[in-house]
């Protein structure tokens, strides 16, 4: 699912190279466009899922490398979200119009249901099989019973703007997620009630919650907000909603730091007492007790795409190149104060969507040139 787990931590389970790797393989749709949001989703199977604004959900085979995939036709409208694949091989996604799909791994529609509002909110799934996702100024709580969906909650909970948050489920039971009228929401993923709800504007103007929640070891919630030049990334008391550290530091306690590095459009990852956040212009390593940089990234390059951390801790990410507007792969060895770079790829022309990991070491990326690149 949307960064790899339920708690969006963004680790994978595979290792990826340390070694510059070599494109072993490409797709190229002649169709459509793949947009940096959604990203690939892979199986436990090595198949790879990816939604288009043609309507289609692509179902990918990179065995043998001559990329044998089925198109899906779901509706002629755009697709934003990340794929959810169920433990059945069940594909869970929305449209923008609203509609919601459950799609049988075969590729033929299981069913169907309209929501409220346009799917801008990657679906997750709950050990227990209970499936959230946001559509429109609502958060879902929903079932499955092979032909038709069930609600989980009396009632669906309504915000006050338009869900673009994943939501984050704790294993306290507590789900997360926030919305664009300022809120960060804790709610009961049993019920559904509302446990707290955060004011990220802190007296400000609203700025809109972009980026999704992630929750760490200690279930306790990370997320940023701003709009599309500020925002500060929030650490959150899972259990209530208190600020633990924000970063950057308010002024009025560190006058010399800068007062935002936004804007927040990305979810961060966690790795142990690490935080990888990302923004427009540069990607940065925070203590994850303190909210302190350990340190920061930033080449010719912008639109960092969020970190994915594989098995041995080393960090993948993408980015444009603001001189040749080229996609690029970054790999980097976190060293506690520093970093080490291990290697950068060049893809070509394009934007990428942030990678994804298969279990022989793959480096899976969608492209808006149309094309889907695997390095390895």
């Amino acid at each position: 699912m949307y960064m790899q787990n339920a708690q969006h931590t963004g680790i994978s389970p595979y290792t990826g190279p340390l070694a510059e790797p070599s494109l072993v393989g490409s797709a190229q749709f002649t169709c459509g466009n793949l947009y940096v949001l959604p990203t690939i989703s892979i199986d436990s199977d090595g198949i790879l899922y990816l939604g288009s604004n043609d309507g289609y959900v692509y179902i990918i085979d990179p065995n043998p490398l001559n990329y044998t995939f089925q198109m899906v036709f779901l509706k002629a409208d755009t697709i934003y979200v990340t794929p959810l694949i169920a433990p059945d091989g069940t594909i869970y996604i929305g449209t923008n119009s609203g509609d919601f799909y459950a799609v049988n791994p075969d590729g033929t529609i299981k069913w169907t249901a309209l929501f409220g509002g346009p799917f801008q909110s990657s679906p997750i799934m709950g050990a227990n099989g209970t499936i959230y996702f946001g559509a429109g100024r609502t958060m879902y709580a929903i079932g499955d019973n092979s032909t038709e969906f069930y609600s989980k909650w009396l009632n669906p909970f309504i915000t006050g703007g338009v869900i673009n948050s994943s939501p984050a489920l704790g294993t306290n039971g507590y789900l997360y997620f926030g919305s664009d009228d300022g809120y960060v929401y804790a709610l009961d993923s049993f019920t559904g009630v509302q446990l707290w709800a955060f004011d990220a504007t802190v007296g400000l103007p609203v700025q809109p919650i972009y980026s999704s929640p992630t929750v760490d070891a200690s279930n306790n919630v990370l997320i940023g907000n701003g709009s599309n030049t500020d925002g500060v990334l929030y650490y959150l008391d899972g259990l209530s909603g208190t600020v633990l550290w924000s970063y950057p530091a308010p002024p009025q306690t560190a006058p010399s730091v800068q007062s935002s590095v936004g804007p927040f459009y990305n979810a961060v990852a966690v790795r142990d007492n690490t935080v990888y956040l990302s923004t427009m212009t540069t990607v940065y390593a925070l203590d994850r007790l303190s909210g302190l940089k350990n340190w920061h990234f930033n080449k010719a390059s912008c639109y960092y795409s969020s970190v994915l951390v594989d098995a041995n801790g080393h960090i993948f990410f993408t980015s444009i190149n603001a001189r040749t507007s080229h996609g690029m792969v970054h790999s980097l060895t976190d060293n506690g104060s520093t970093y080490t770079e291990n290697w950068s790829y060049d893809t070509g022309p394009g934007r990428l969507a942030a990678p994804v990991l298969g279990s022989n070491g793959t480096i899976y990326l969608s492209s808006t040139a149309n094309q889907i690149y695997a390095l390895q």
